[in-house]
């Protein structure tokens, strides 16, 4: 019974220290997710003003039998580019990504707390049989 609760200690050391690794790695995972959050609507509306500019060039250079190109309106042309940039906007990415990052540290804590408990229960275990023995 001793062994088994030295390898189990053993093992919690390794897992601990593997746990710490992991929420360092979160907490860099969500410095980065927020320092890009503020960058986020400018990068799309320069995308935007981008596509307009090259939609626009494309309809001027459009040759004559094609007028129902030209007969595009900026107001449908915008239409199409919000649609595309409500595509490409990764707010909704971000905000999933919080929700895991929130996620494993919650289950981070809940483990420790699991294998607490486990090693509490062990070391009872482990005390019973001794007790039970000294007082024979």
């Amino acid at each position: 019974m001793q062994t088994a609760l030295q390898e189990f200690s053993a093992s919690r050391g390794r897992e601990a220290r593997s746990s710490r690794i992991l929420l360092q790695r979160v907490e860099k995972i969500e410095s980065l997710r927020n320092s890009v959050l503020p960058h986020v609507p400018a990068a799309i509306a320069a995308y935007e003003q981008k596509l307009i500019t090259r939609l626009r060039d494309a309809i001027q250079n459009a040759p004559a039998q094609d007028a129902a190109i030209s007969g595009i309106s900026d107001e449908r042309v915008r239409q199409e580019i919000t649609l595309f940039a409500s595509k490409i906007d990764v707010d909704e990415e971000l905000s999933r990504l919080a929700s895991h990052l929130s996620e494993m540290r919650r289950t981070s804590r809940k483990a420790v707390q699991l294998a607490n408990g486990w090693i509490f229960w062990m070391q009872e275990l482990n005390a019973k049989p001794t007790r039970s023995a000294q007082n024979l």
